[in-house]
């Protein structure tokens, strides 16, 4: 496997991804795919589509941090991520967004 990531905890989580035999494709989202906000350009993580119970879902972002919790993210960082979330929301496409994630398989159980 190769991806180019950011850090360690993306590393891992591009790992765990590659382990799992329900996730049939992921992608780490380049630069230049941008999200406009009100506070600047949002660049999420991650692409993943996985089958469950014979059925593929596609988790369209996932932004992977060191810690979920909220008060622990930089002010503009949270804001970003809450604008991403709403962002997709809108879109009503059935893509899920998840973030801040620590680890796929939170995301993967539902946590």
């Amino acid at each position: 496997m190769y991806v180019l990531v950011d850090s360690d905890i993306e590393s891992a989580f591009a790992q765990a991804l590659n382990e799992d035999d329900d996730v049939k494709l992921f992608v780490k989202l380049p630069p230049s795919f941008v999200i406009d906000t009100p506070i600047g350009t949002y660049n999420p993580d991650w692409a993943v589509l996985y089958e469950k119970n014979g059925e593929q879902k596609l988790y369209f972002v996932i932004e992977t941090k060191g810690t979920t919790l909220q008060d622990a993210l930089r002010g503009t960082e949270l804001l970003k991520i809450k604008c991403g979330r709403r962002h997709f929301e809108d879109l009503s496409s059935g893509a899920e967004y998840h973030g801040p994630v620590t680890n796929w398989r939170d995301v993967k159980l539902g946590v």
